[in-house]
């Protein structure tokens, strides 16, 4: 009898286990091109349409101003920076990966506000 409800358990498990990753599988290249495309977009963001811009944010003149700064900073799509996964701890919450330009702005931030506290 038990035999059955553990047969019965893993057969729901593993139907729902199947089901819940279809849509991923299905939808994954489809994600992966969009997110592409965006990234392109915001890399060429001086160059892009409005509507293109629209794809990342709905106000594209908050792209155009933010962009930049992302720019300035090598952050996002302008960073030269890659993260190897064999460097990252999945199981962590504490990051292994030190990003050098993230650590100069944050110490700079702390400079400024240190000194407007004086």
């Amino acid at each position: 009898m038990h035999i059955f409800l553990l047969r019965g358990v893993l057969l729901i498990l593993i139907t729902g286990l199947i089901g819940g990753n279809m849509y991923g599988l299905v939808a994954g290249p489809n994600i992966n091109v969009l997110r592409t495309d965006n990234a392109y977009y915001l890399k060429t963001y001086e160059q892009q349409t409005d509507d293109n811009l629209r794809s990342l944010y709905p106000d594209p003149a908050a792209v155009r101003e933010m962009a930049p700064i992302l720019k300035k900073y090598e952050l996002n799509v302008f960073s030269n920076d890659h993260i190897n996964h064999n460097e990252t701890n999945g199981s962590s919450n504490e990051s292994i990966v030190q990003h050098p330009k993230i650590d100069t702005i944050i110490i700079d931030m702390h400079r400024s506000i240190n000194e407007a506290n004086k």
